[in-house]
């Protein structure tokens, strides 16, 4: 893998796809430091809405309340992923830091894991936690049982979605592999038998496939 920021789809246990966007970065960013960092920025405001640090260990800090524990987490040997899960003990399912941000801020980002080689971009990602926890927490905890039905309809729409995109680029190569191969017998019933919207281009090939076995 190469060096830089990444952001992986997930949804769930599923990951999607992952997008690699910048190439060239240094790394410095060492075991202390992260927790170091999570705790100076994070710590306080945690500790101001009822939790308290229940574990810490290299790489992995968790912070634990009567309603839900946070946990950070950071893989230094191999994804450089940096991840904050929020588990709700009145189900035991647990929704990651871009899961919640979907549901409370409408930020429709399916990006929910980033990779981080510098201090500077865990400080950067820590601080923009810390401000949606400022506003957002006391929300969370009071209204749980809810945030939890509204976080599994979203996830499930969001697999609902990646389902149907998946379905829909493998006919689409489906297509092109049969219209190459001139093979219009199965290129019409391919056609048919799907269920989404045809484009024109489609449309087209099937039209011509039609008059090809006419």
């Amino acid at each position: 893998m190469l060096k830089g920021i990444y952001w992986k789809v997930e949804v769930g246990d599923i990951t999607l796809q992952q997008v690699h966007i910048t190439p060239h970065f240094n790394f410095n960013l060492n075991r202390m430091n992260f927790n170091i960092i999570i705790k100076e920025i994070l710590g306080s405001v945690l500790n101001l809405f009822g939790f308290t640090l229940k574990e810490e260990s290299k790489g992995i800090i968790e912070y634990d309340h009567e309603k839900m524990s946070i946990s950070f987490s950071y893989d230094f040997n191999r994804s450089f992923e940096v991840v904050a899960n929020f588990l709700f003990k009145a189900n035991n399912k647990s929704y990651k830091f871009g899961e919640l941000k979907e549901f409370l801020i409408k930020e429709n980002n399916r990006f929910t894991t980033i990779q981080i080689l510098e201090d500077d971009k865990l400080k950067t990602w820590a601080k923009e936690l810390k401000i949606f926890l400022q506003n957002h927490l006391d929300f969370i905890i009071k209204n749980h049982a809810k945030v939890c039905f509204e976080l599994d309809v979203i996830r499930k729409q969001n697999v609902l979605e990646y389902n149907n995109e998946r379905d829909e680029r493998y006919f689409k190569e489906d297509v092109d592999r049969l219209w190459k191969d001139k093979d219009y017998m199965k290129l019409t019933k391919l056609i048919e038998n799907y269920k989404g919207n045809l484009d024109s281009s489609l449309k087209k090939k099937y039209e011509y496939a039609i008059k090809r076995l006419s």
